[in-house]
């Protein structure tokens, strides 16, 4: 059987010694922390109910502009000014990820995404990044 393309929906990763099924996704992930992963702000939006252009403007803002730490600076108004939305808009997603533990206020103008959503860098910029989370 000749792929060109791995579809993890039709896979699924069965553990020999357990007979545990593992999600394909997250094997993937585990397998692959070396390389870089992608976050679709418009799925990302509809997963955690914020549906709108709008909404997908600022979550795809928050992830082209968080720095290798996964923190996001400024203040809703920069947020809303830069990503061509409105201040309310930016309250609401934000509000909408802390409550689903994707963001974290790290202090007034400071916001940190979970990485356990997306993340960069080595397992060591990994690891520094997952203990920097759990001190918040």
């Amino acid at each position: 059987m000749n792929r060109t393309h791995f579809n993890p929906d039709t896979f699924m990763v069965i553990d020999r010694v357990t007979g545990e099924e593992v999600n394909t996704v997250k094997f993937l992930l585990e397998a692959n922390k070396e390389k870089w992963e992608k976050v679709y702000a418009e799925e990302l939006s509809k997963c955690i109910g914020l549906a709108g252009n709008s909404y997908s403007k600022i979550l795809a803002y928050i992830i082209l502009n968080r720095d290798s730490n996964n923190l996001l600076h400024g203040t809703y108004r920069e947020i809303a000014d830069e990503s061509g939305t409105n201040k309310s808009a930016v309250q609401r997603v934000f509000k909408v990820m802390e409550q689903h533990e994707l963001l974290k206020k790290v202090r007034s103008g400071c916001y940190m995404m979970s990485p356990k959503i997306i993340r960069d860098g080595t397992n060591y910029k990994g690891v520094v990044t997952f203990r920097l989370w759990g001190e918040l």
